[in-house]
């Protein structure tokens, strides 16, 4: 019994393998029975090879291990429950989706035959978009779900080549029965794992591959609406429907009216499931909102608070009287981040309701645009969404667009007259009204004549770009307020900077929120006459246009974004200087000179490194520029050697800190004697003592004597000769001398001012009284007369002849 049980992994074994073979025969005649039988075999043995070479195999003493490592591999590596569970969603959510994807594609179709307008084209391209998003993700899950399989599953088959290998090998027979089991064993859960992988990759690329088919056929839409857009573009001067007035008006009328509950009910359908398809963007963008009038609610109470010593500007204090206002406008300019792909009625809903808080700020703010206005403007964005709703009844669709444009023709026309009149703003505003009406105007002729690509065109332009320019100024003007509290509060406010240039850094933010509002108009205007995305794939071409020289590749999107960074980092530059000098020096305790030094340094690297990311971003290699930069570098030697020997004699000054900026210099070599102005990559400039600015060669610096007389300190000693008769006492002078430079209170203590004799003849006997000063070079002069003057009154005053004059040095 024991032997048979010893024998019973080998019997299981034999079975295993005579399985196929047992099939077979089943099915195959008796006299092929034996070729039928030795294929199994044949096969195996060839698969085997195909994966594992003959000398492929575990060692007796390896095989536990092996097999250990291979069984915890095979169990974690198992699909969970969860895997499972995602899979299948994703296919339900796939099936969910189908219609809406189907419906899509089909009014994108329809849209393609008939569409009349760029608007609608890129409607239809949003709306296709918009609905076929999450099938990017599933694609990239699945994808990765994939490849994680499929690589496991290669694993395994090699692993059954190898165990197989094994298990043929006679020092495995050898080993006793105990490794033939754990052999056997392990064949049989690799087995089970290939086809559990098996059916899980199968499962996998199955779904992957209906989704892969959708995500192609809605490319291809998306390129059809694309190109669609292009060509309507090129027919945009041809007349593409009948003139308003030569269409069959008494027929065709009253049956699109009785068609209008239809089309509502179903613009209604589409909208509330748009809505609800994905509710996270709409939540965020309400949890925003709410937030941002919370925060605009808590500074505007804080202004008020302040009341007459805030320093803020008469706009900013407009803003914080309609502080919710503000912040519901703020948060509708930021529909275009929260929803990229939205499609238009969800930007003409937003439109509509942002029209109370615009017209509540901008009436506070004494905007031109009176409450009528604002009520037109509401009918114009209704009308706009009813031209498109009814887009399947076309006179009403064309009634509804010509009325809009007539409402915005009426609105510009008078705020074109109102902007001449009124003094303080822009010229261009007004003009902008004037072109605006001028397009309304067009628009409307075109599309009552049925060119209708050029009325939607010109028309919506003037309609959108007008409400738009409301909208994004109504917007600056609560983000300039908001950005003015916030300069007031700490660590603003201990800004050295921002308190010594308040008004710069106003006028700064001003102009940056003015751009950016500049930028938002545009993407909002293009998006709502349907170029947006015909322009940013004709950008994007343009960009990528270039011409290619041997490995590099010049493109004119490089070029640009080279240019700008060129543009870019001396302004940088200059803002580190300027927070460095204002702010982070004068918080420290540097030596003399080292904040120069390290300024200097920090531009010349951000010029440096500014340069080589141009380059860089040009499609010019540093390898393959340094044959030319050796070159360059050899004219720079022999051409430029002037220059470069200033630069580095530059560079010597500002480590060595022998000459900063502020001392006292006097150069015999040039006779210049003054005071340094600035030191500059090449030469230094000095201001003289009469005023004239010289500029000195920096590598004279270096090379010539030069004597500062402000290096270590600004002390200095300054010297009045005198002459007295002979008969006058010398002890006498002296003290005299010295109790006038005692009672001088520009003259240092230590070390004390000296008097000595230093000459005498027959008639007249010198003397030299030496002080020393701490003070300005320029005062050195006046303090040195002041000193004289005394030095005489005293010796006046006591009696003492003076001799021949002397001169004073």
């Amino acid at each position: 019994m024991n032997r048979l049980r010893s024998l019973a992994p080998q019997l299981a074994l034999a079975l295993v393998i005579a399985a196929p073979a047992v099939a077979r025969a089943e099915e195959t005649p008796p006299a092929a029975a034996a070729t039928a039988a030795a294929a199994p075999a044949a096969a195996a043995a060839t698969a085997v090879s195909s994966l594992a070479t003959a000398g492929d195999w575990i060692r007796s003493e390896d095989i536990a291990d092996r097999a250990d490592s291979l069984e915890r591999r095979i169990r974690s590596s198992q699909p969970s429950s969860r895997d499972r569970e995602s899979v299948e969603k994703i296919d339900e959510d796939l099936d969910a989706i189908l219609p809406s994807v189907r419906e899509r594609l089909a009014e994108a179709d329809t849209a393609l035959v008939s569409a009349t307008s760029l608007v609608e084209l890129e409607d239809a391209w949003r709306e296709l978009r918009t609905t076929a998003e999450p099938l990017r993700q599933w694609r990239q899950d699945l994808a990765a779900r994939a490849k994680s399989s499929s690589s496991l599953f290669d694993d395994l088959q090699r692993e059954q080549a190898l165990w197989a290998n094994t298990a043929q090998r006679p020092e495995t027979k050898a080993a006793g029965d105990a490794i033939v089991a754990r052999v056997a064993e392990m064949q049989a859960m690799i087995r089970d794992a290939v086809l559990s992988q098996r059916e899980w990759r199968a499962r996998v690329l199955a779904v992957n591959d209906h989704v892969v088919d959708m995500t192609t056929t809605i490319d291809s839409m998306l390129d059809k609406l694309t190109a669609g857009s292009e060509a309507a573009g090129r027919e945009i001067l041809a007349a593409s429907r009948p003139a308003l007035w030569s269409m069959p008006w008494q027929t065709q009328l009253p049956a699109e009216l009785s068609g209008l509950g239809k089309e509502s009910r179903a613009f209604a359908v589409e909208t509330r499931e748009y809505l609800v398809r994905d509710q996270r963007p709409f939540v965020v963008h309400l949890v925003l909102a709410l937030l941002l009038m919370l925060w605009f609610g808590h500074i505007s109470r804080g202004a008020r608070a302040q009341g007459e010593a805030t320093r803020l500007s008469t706009r900013a204090v407009v803003v914080f009287e309609r502080p919710y206002a503000a912040a519901l406008m703020v948060a509708a300019l930021l529909t275009p981040v929260l929803h990229p792909l939205a499609p238009r009625r969800l930007n003409q809903i937003i439109a509509l309701l942002a029209l109370i808080p615009a017209a509540r700020l901008l009436r506070r703010a004494k905007v031109p645009v009176s409450v009528g206005s604002f009520v037109l403007l509401g009918a114009i964005i209704l009308l706009d969404r009813a031209s498109m709703v009814f887009g399947a009844l076309p006179l009403v669709a064309r009634l509804c667009q010509d009325t809009a444009f007539l409402t915005t023709l009426f609105l510009l026309r008078r705020a074109s007259m109102k902007l001449r009149s009124t003094p303080d703003l822009p010229r261009w505003i007004a003009v902008a009204a004037v072109v605006g009406t001028w397009s309304a105007g067009i628009a409307l002729v075109a599309d009552i004549s049925g060119w209708s690509v050029l009325a939607a065109l010109l028309g919506r332009a003037a309609t959108i770009g007008g409400l738009i320019a409301l909208y994004v100024y109504a917007g600056i003007l609560s983000l300039d307020a908001a950005a003015s509290y916030l300069l007031m509060l700490p660590p603003f406010d201990r800004s050295l900077v921002i308190r010594s240039d308040s008004v710069v850094v106003h006028r700064v933010v001003g102009r940056v929120l003015t751009a950016l509002g500049i930028l938002l108009w545009l993407r909002l205007v293009l998006g709502g006459i349907g170029l947006w995305s015909v322009s940013f794939d004709a950008m994007s071409s343009l960009m990528q246009t270039g011409v290619q020289i041997g490995a590099a590749t010049i493109s004119i999107g490089g070029i640009v974004a080279a240019m700008t960074t060129l543009v870019l980092v001396p302004l940088i530059a200059r803002v580190t200087e300027l927070i460095l000098r204002e702010e982070v020096f004068p918080r420290t305790d540097l030596p003399r000179g080292i904040p120069l030094v390290l300024s200097t340094l920090l531009r010349y690297s951000l010029y440096t490194i500014g340069f080589f990311v141009a380059l860089s971003l040009a499609g010019l290699r540093m390898t393959e520029l340094s044959l030319l930069f050796g070159g360059v570098g050899v004219g720079v030697g022999l051409g430029l050697q002037d220059v470069v020997k200033n630069f580095a004699a530059g560079i010597s000054m500002l480590l060595e800190r022998r000459i900063q900026v502020g001392d006292a210099l006097q150069i015999p070599s040039q006779q210049v004697f003054g005071r340094v102005k600035s030191i500059g990559i090449r030469a230094t400039l000095v201001r003289n003592w009469d005023g004239a600015e010289v500029v000195v060669p920096n590598s004279d610096l270096i090379s010539e004597s030069v004597t500062n007389w402000t290096l270590s300190d600004s002390r200095q000693r300054i010297e009045v000769q005198i002459g007295v008769q002979s008969a006058a006492d010398p002890a006498t002078v002296v003290a005299l001398l010295l109790e006038t430079a005692a009672e001088d209170p520009n003259l240092l203590k230590e070390p004390p001012p000296s008097a000595t004799l230093v000459s005498f003849d027959g008639a007249t006997t010198k003397f030299a009284l030496r002080a020393w000063i701490d003070a300005e070079f320029e005062r050195a002069g006046g303090i040195r007369s002041s000193l004289a003057i005394r030095v005489h009154q005293h010796l006046k005053a006591a009696g003492v002849p003076l001799g021949q004059p002397q001169p004073v040095a």
